[in-house]
């Protein structure tokens, strides 16, 4: 079910970052947020100043930890 849903939100323009990790997360003057993330495939650095509008923690008791954070440019 959520690769339909990642399916249709990248149908839709969202961009994911699938083989990147984040480095650092700072909040700037104009109340956004510099995320520095390393891509893992090609191990280069990028930055850019984003938005938080959502943070989503699992809802069952798993043995897995995750958390999506969706960013907005």
């Amino acid at each position: 079910m959520g690769g339909l849903v990642a399916d249709s939100m990248e149908a839709k323009g969202t961009r994911f970052l699938k083989t990147c990790v984040p480095v650092s997360i700072e909040k700037d003057a104009g109340g956004g947020l510099k995320v520095t993330y390393k891509n893992l495939t090609d191990r280069q650095t990028q930055e850019e100043v984003l938005s938080l509008i959502h943070i989503s923690e699992p809802t069952r008791p798993l043995y897995i930890s995750y958390a999506v954070f969706c960013l907005k440019k």
